[in-house]
C-alpha cells in the first residue's frame, strides 16, 4: 500500500505515505486525507464501493497512527525512527479483528453504507450532515488496548472510522453538535474564519478540519503559527487581544509590546531556540506593555513537523496576570513571614534553636545563650556542661529516647547558674518519620519553679499546723472528757454528802415535832381534864408549841437545802446531757397537797395566802385522778415555781400565791407558750 520511505538522512521525519501512488485521492479527498495524515488517532476510511453483502475488502486508507497501533514494531534509534518491514506494511484492520467483531463490522459498515446520499448536494443548498455512529471492535490481544471503541462518519462514497479518545468515552461517547455563532459574508451558509470562508455544516461537525479551524480561531487564548524565522503567519483574533494590536497592525509588530528590560532576553531566548534546539518545547514568560501598564505573558511553542520537515512552531499565548499576582502575593506574604519570625527568634524571650537529625545543634537565638548561661563564642554541644549533677543523667537519658522514637520530649531540669528551665523539642514535621530535623525552645520557669516550691512548702507547712491543731484538739478533748468525769465525780460525791446530813437533819427534826407534839396533845388532854399539875401551866405548852414550830423551821431549811442540792445535781446533768426523765403513774392531786404543804409554815411565817386550786378538767377524772410522769422532775419544777412566787410576794401588798392546776389531751406546740386549759368555771 505505501511506498518505501527515503534513506534516513539523520534528521527526524514522518515516514508519510505518497497518496497520488497508492490511489488514495481517488476515493479519499486530499483535505481529508492530508487531516487524517496528521490526527494522532488511529483512523482509516472504507469505500463504499468495496463492501458487499459476500464480503469485507480492507480499508482504502489507513493513517500513520492506525498502522503504528497495528505493528507496534517501531524501533527508535537517537533521532531517526525507523521504517517498518516490508511484510508489516500491509497489515490492515481487519488482519487484527476476531472473527465476531469482523462480521459485527461487516453488517455495520453495510447499514451505514445504506445511509449514505446518492448524490452531492447543490452548492445553495446545505450539505448532508454526515451521520455518527460508534461500534466497539475486539482487537488481536498482542496489540494494547485491544478493546477499542470507534465512531464513525458516513459520508457519499466512504465511511471514515476513527478511534474515540477517552475524554469522549467520558463525557457520553461522541461529540454532540454546539450552536455557532456565525460570521456571516454574506452568502447563505458560509462562515468568515479571518480570511477563509468555509461551510457553517462543515463546521458544526468538530471532527472536520473546518470545526477544528473555527475551534481554534474562537478559541479564548491566544493561538498562532510562526515559520523557522518566527515570523508569525497565522494567529486568532485572541492572541491579537492578548498582545493588544489593534486593528491595521501587523501580527509580527508583537515585538514591541515587549518590555524593554526583557526585549534582549526574550530575543535572545527564541535565536537560541532556532539555532540550537529548533525540535524542543518551549515555554518562556516576560512582561508587556499595555499602554503605561505592565503586565504578563507566558508563550509556549510546539514545533509543526510536515512530512518528516520543521516548517515552524505553534503555540499560545497567555495572560498570567491573576497567577503572577497571587505568586507575588504568596511570595511577599511568605517573605514577610521570614522576616517577621527572623525578627521574633532575635527579639523572643525564650530561647529557640533548630537541630539536625541526629541532634546537632545547627542555629539558636540570642535569649538561648542568656537562658543556658553559654558564650555565643563557646561551642554549643557543651550546653550540658551547665547542668547541675543531679538533672544531667536524667536529661541525657530522655534526650536518648527522644532521637530513637522522634517522639516530641518535654522536661524541666536546671541550671549550675540557679535557673530553672522547660526545653521542649519536637520534630520539624507533623508527620514524624518525614521529618528532617528538630525545632527547640528553652523557657526560663525560674519564677514559677520558686512558686510552685514556695506553695508547696506553704502546703506542707499548713498541712503540719492543721496535724498538730488535731492533735491539740484531740488533747483538748481527752481533757475535757477527764475534767466531765471528774465534775461527774464531784458532782455525784457533792450531792451524795449534803443530802447525807440534810437527809438527817429531815429526820430527826420530823421524829422530834412528832415526839413533842405528842407530848403537847397529852398535855392539852390532862389540862382538858383539869389534870394538868400546876407545874405544867400554860407557859410549858406555849414553850412546846414555839418547839414545835422551830422544828417546822427546821424542816423548812432542810428541805430547802435539799431542793439547792437537788437543783445543783439537775443543772450538772443537764450540762453533761446526763439529765434523765422517768415517767411513772401517780397521783397528782396528792403530790401537790404535798408540795403545798411544804410551804404552809413558810407562807404562814411571811403571813401569805397560798391556795391550791384543782380544775375542772382533772377534778372531772375523780379524787384518785393519776396521770403519766416524772413526779421528781414535776415536783422541782412547781417547787421553783412556788419559792420565787412566795419571795417575790413577800414584797408585794397583795399577799396571795396560788397554784391552778389544768390538765390537757392535746400536746402543745414546741414554739408555743404553755397556757393552761381554762375550767368549766372560768
Amino acid at each position: 500500500m505505501r511506498d518505501p520511505p527515503a534513506e534516513s538522512t539523520g534528521t527526524a521525519h514522518l515516514d508519510k505515505p505518497d497518496r497520488a501512488a497508492d490511489g488514495t485521492r481517488g476515493v479519499v479527498p486530499p483535505s481529508l486525507a492530508d487531516y487524517l495524515d496528521d490526527l494522532p488517532l488511529p483512523a482509516c476510511v472504507f469505500a463504499h464501493s468495496t463492501i458487499s453483502r459476500d464480503a469485507l475488502a480492507p480499508p482504502t486508507y489507513q493513517n500513520l497512527a492506525l498502522e503504528a497501533l497495528l505493528t507496534q514494531n517501531m524501533v527508535l534509534s537517537g533521532k531517526e525512527i525507523l521504517p517498518l518491514p516490508a511484510n508489516n506494511r500491509d497489515r490492515t484492520l481487519l488482519d487484527v479483528l476476531d472473527e465476531p467483531s469482523l462480521a459485527h463490522l461487516h453488517v455495520w459498515l453495510l447499514d451505514g453504507a445504506a445511509t449514505a446520499p446518492s448524490s452531492s448536494p447543490s452548492p445553495r443548498k446545505r450539505p448532508h450532515q454526515p451521520s455518527q455512529r460508534h461500534i466497539a471492535l475486539q482487537l488481536d490481544e498482542n496489540i494494547s488496548f485491544p478493546k477499542l471503541r470507534w465512531r464513525a462518519s458516513v459520508r457519499e462514497g466512504y465511511t471514515v472510522l476513527t478511534h474515540m479518545p477517552a475524554v469522549e468515552l467520558v463525557h457520553g461517547g461522541g461529540v454532540k453538535s454546539a450552536a455557532v455563532q456565525e460570521e456571516r459574508t454574506g452568502q447563505a451558509g458560509e462562515i468568515q474564519l479571518g480570511e477563509l470562508e468555509v461551510s457553517a455544516d462543515r463546521v458544526r461537525d468538530a471532527t472536520s478540519l473546518e470545526g477544528l479551524a473555527f475551534t481554534l480561531w474562537h478559541s479564548p487564548i491566544g493561538m498562532f503559527r510562526v515559520n523557522k524565522d518566527l515570523q508569525v503567519t497565522q494567529a486568532n483574533p485572541a492572541w491579537r487581544k492578548t498582545i493588544g494590536l489593534g486593528p491595521g497592525e501587523s501580527n509580527d509588530s508583537w515585538g514591541n509590546r515587549i518590555h524593554p528590560d526583557d526585549t534582549e532576553r526574550v530575543f535572545a531566548h527564541y535565536a537560541d531556540i532556532a539555532a540550537n534546539s529548533p525540535l524542543r518545547r518551549d515555554e518562556c514568560e516576560w512582561r508587556w506593555l499595555m499602554g503605561d501598564k505592565e503586565q504578563n505573558r507566558v508563550c509556549v511553542i510546539e514545533p509543526v513537523i510536515i512530512e518528516g520537515v520543521m516548517e515552524g512552531y505553534s503555540g499560545y499565548l497567555e495572560n498570567i496576570d491573576e497567577q503572577k499576582a497571587i505568586v507575588s502575593a504568596s511570595q511577599a506574604r511568605e517573605a514577610q513571614l521570614q522576616t517577621e519570625l527572623a525578627i521574633l527568634s532575635d527579639t523572643c524571650a525564650v530561647g529557640l534553636s533548630r537541630h539536625a537529625l541526629d541532634g546537632t545543634f545547627l542555629n539558636v537565638n540570642p535569649a538561648w545563650h542568656a537562658i543556658v548561661g553559654m558564650d555565643q563564642e563557646a561551642p554549643l554541644e557543651n550546653w550540658v556542661e551547665n547542668l547541675v549533677p543531679e538533672d544531667f543523667n536524667r536529661v541525657m537519658q530522655a534526650w536518648g529516647r527522644t532521637l530513637e522514637t522522634r517522639d516530641p520530649l518535654s522536661i524541666q531540669f536546671r541550671f549550675k547558674n540557679g535557673r530553672v528551665c522547660l526545653m521542649q523539642i519536637t520534630p520539624n514535621h507533623r508527620e514524624k518519620d518525614k521529618a528532617t530535623g528538630w525545632i527547640g525552645s528553652v523557657t526560663d520557669v525560674t519564677a514559677q519553679a520558686r512558686a510552685e516550691e514556695a506553695v508547696l512548702n506553704m502546703s506542707k507547712e499548713r498541712e503540719a499546723r492543721a496535724k498538730k491543731e488535731a492533735e491539740e484538739a484531740e488533747q483538748r478533748r481527752r481533757i475535757a472528757v477527764e475534767e466531765k468525769r471528774q465534775q461527774e465525780l464531784l458532782i455525784d460525791v457533792t450531792s451524795h454528802e449534803i443530802r447525807n446530813p440534810i437527809s438527817a437533819i429531815l429526820q430527826n427534826s420530823d421524829f422530834t415535832r412528832s415526839s413533842l407534839q405528842q407530848l403537847r396533845e397529852t398535855l392539852l388532854s390532862l389540862q382538858a381534864r383539869n389534870s394538868l399539875p400546876s407545874e405544867l401551866s400554860n407557859g410549858v405548852l406555849h414553850d412546846l408549841e414555839e418547839d414545835i414550830e422551830a422544828l417546822d423551821a427546821i424542816s423548812e431549811c432542810g428541805m430547802a437545802q435539799e431542793r439547792i442540792a437537788n437543783d445543783i445535781l439537775g443543772l450538772a446533768q443537764i450540762q453533761l446531757s446526763k439529765y434523765n426523765i422517768a415517767p411513772i403513774e401517780f397521783d397528782l392531786t396528792t403530790s401537790l397537797r404535798n408540795i403545798c404543804r411544804m410551804f404552809k409554815n413558810e407562807c404562814r411565817t411571811k403571813d401569805i395566802e397560798l391556795n391550791l386550786i384543782i380544775g375542772s378538767s382533772l377534778a372531772r377524772l375523780g379524787p384518785k385522778a393519776r396521770v403519766f410522769a416524772d413526779p421528781a422532775r414535776l415536783t422541782q419544777i412547781i417547787v421553783n415555781l412556788l419559792s420565787n412566787a412566795i419571795r417575790f410576794t413577800a414584797k408585794s401588798s397583795s399577799r396571795i400565791v396560788t397554784l391552778s392546776v389544768e390538765l390537757s389531751s392535746t400536746r402543745p406546740a414546741d414554739d408555743a407558750p404553755i397556757v393552761p386549759p381554762k375550767g368549766e368555771d372560768d
